[in-house]
């Protein structure tokens, strides 16, 4: 998971440069949703929210992007089926390597 840190979080918009929204990698893309989450849950007072499960959820979410250099771009994935159908394809073989090594868990979260 530590290689998320490498994976950039969508791709080249033709000008060299990733769109300036986004210019994040995965993982501090995760960490920044840990952030938010632990926020809403005190402002909103979610007490009842299971917090070890909303933090799994965040911490594995992207792991169907690892070992790629960067995410599949979702504007494009939106507007396009065939790239879409490539990203999870992509994503498919990720979570699936990562089953094989490390354990059914992740497929489940």
């Amino acid at each position: 998971m530590n290689n998320l840190k490498e994976v950039k979080r969508f791709g080249e918009h033709g000008c060299g440069c990733y769109h300036k929204a986004f210019k994040e990698s995965v993982a501090e893309h995760c960490f920044h949703m840990l952030l938010i989450a632990d926020k809403l849950i005190e402002v909103l007072k979610l007490d009842d929210l299971d917090y070890k499960k909303v933090v799994k959820l965040i911490l594995y979410h992207d792991a169907c992007e690892h070992g790629m250099t960067e995410d599949f771009d979702a504007f494009i994935a939106h507007e396009n089926p065939e790239y879409k159908k490539k990203k999870h394809e992509a994503e498919r073989q990720n979570v699936e390597k990562l089953v094989k090594k490390h354990g059914k868990f992740i497929s489940d979260i």
